[in-house]
């Protein structure tokens, strides 16, 4: 299975991997579409207080939710050298620092909220997290997205495709990545449950 299941690029030229969008992908789409601001560390911060949906209460989930919430801390506040580091190797491999840190980006505004973080298997796990934005075309108050985590030589990091552009367009020939993770049962549970809930308004309904 190839890293190609989806894209997310707010916050950098690349775009972090994804399996699913949540019912903003219009939007999300549109964000990805629109000119980003200058990149550097010199970007205006927005500080906020975060206050997050989900509350971890397993050793795990506290691992993993301490390094989610560094990702989107320093990106929230324009680190972007700290945020690099959160991505898996392959991706810090194959896109070196520097370029990094000269891609075009986009600043979170309105602070952002971990909602969930759901685990596939020992090593994959997909977090839900909104985030608002606000760029020069517009501003948007909350953008939620699911976001592809791996358990990468004993550290949790961020599935990315370094070779991916805004648009989720690769290259001719860009070498092949493999995906480590399959997030297919958490979106055939998620349909189920939507099922579920509809039959079960419909039949409230009747009565």
């Amino acid at each position: 299975m190839l890293l190609r299941s989806g894209f997310i690029c707010l916050l950098a030229s690349v775009c972090v991997i994804a399996q699913d969008l949540t019912p903003d992908e219009e939007m999300q789409d549109l964000i990805n579409k629109i000119e980003q601001q200058p990149a550097g560390d010199e970007l205006p911060v927005d500080v906020v207080e975060h206050k997050h949906t989900f509350s971890p209460s397993t050793d795990r989930e506290k691992e993993l939710f301490h390094r989610v919430d560094g990702y989107w801390g320093s990106a929230a506040s324009g680190e972007w050298s700290k945020v690099y580091q959160f991505y898996w190797l392959p991706f810090r491999d194959n896109m070196p620092l520097n370029s990094y840190l000269g891609a075009d980006k986009a600043m979170i505004k309105g602070g952002y909220d971990i909602k969930s973080i759901k685990f596939v298997g020992d090593q994959c796990a997909q977090v839900v997290v909104s985030y608002g934005i606000e760029h020069s075309m517009m501003s948007i108050n909350k953008i939620s997205t699911k976001q592809p985590w791996h358990l990468d030589a004993d550290v949790w990091s961020i599935l990315a495709d370094p070779y991916e552009n805004m648009m989720g367009i690769r290259p001719p020939g860009a070498e092949e990545i493999p995906e480590p993770c399959d997030f297919s049962s958490l979106r055939i549970a998620a349909r189920a449950s939507a099922k579920a809930k509809r039959e079960k308004a419909e039949a409230a309904e009747k009565d």
